[in-house]
């Protein structure tokens, strides 16, 4: 549907409906679509989402324009170096939403910072019972959540990722760029 008309359609709903609405899509593109609201009516709708889904909509937000965190999802899949393949594919399958990109699996550390990743791949070949932190590659990419979008647009076309990390300062994973998620930011850009 076209943006205004999705616009119209929201504004029009009963707040109950919009925000059933709103949370049937993916947390990045919500917080898109509600910045685009009137400053009271993006509040009202926040206020009427469920809790886990408006903090994580509210935590994009607080992200600057122009930024990796401003254009992150946080549906991703990231588990400690201790679990399994059998444990990957179990939390895949009790995931929420569908989640945007599946390609990688991202392995963490005690402190939930990024230590590795795993690919698709992995999950299909390998016994469910090997450990993410042997199979992992130690050696992966990730981007700051305030890096600038042109540098991130530069990581996928020099390595061809279908997704990349976003990590805080830290080095806590906060969400992942798809390469939708970099063409679309790029496209609006040019």
């Amino acid at each position: 549907v076209d943006p205004r008309l999705q616009l119209s359609l929201i504004e029009t709903a009963a707040p109950d409906k919009a925000s059933d609405i709103l949370e049937s899509m993916e947390p990045d593109e919500a917080k898109e679509f509600l910045s685009d609201l009137p400053e009271e009516k993006m509040e009202s709708l926040i206020g009427t989402m469920e809790k886990p889904f408006r903090e994580r909509v509210v935590g994009l937000m607080k992200y600057k324009e122009g930024t990796a965190g401003s254009i992150m999802t946080t549906d991703f899949l990231a588990l400690g170096r201790d679990r399994t393949i059998g444990d990957a594919v179990e939390a895949f399958r009790a995931a929420f939403h569908p989640l945007e990109s599946v390609a990688y699996i991202y392995v963490t550390d005690e402190a939930q910072r990024l230590a590795g990743v795993v690919t698709l791949r992995h999950l299909l070949l390998c016994g469910r019972d090997e450990k993410l932190g042997t199979l992992m590659n130690p050696n992966g990419l990730a981007v700051e959540t305030e890096d600038g979008i042109g540098s991130v647009a530069d990581v996928f076309n020099k390595y061809k990722f279908l997704a990349v990390p976003v990590i805080d300062p830290g080095g806590v994973v906060q969400g992942i760029i798809t390469l939708q998620d970099i063409v679309q930011a790029t496209a609006e850009e040019l």
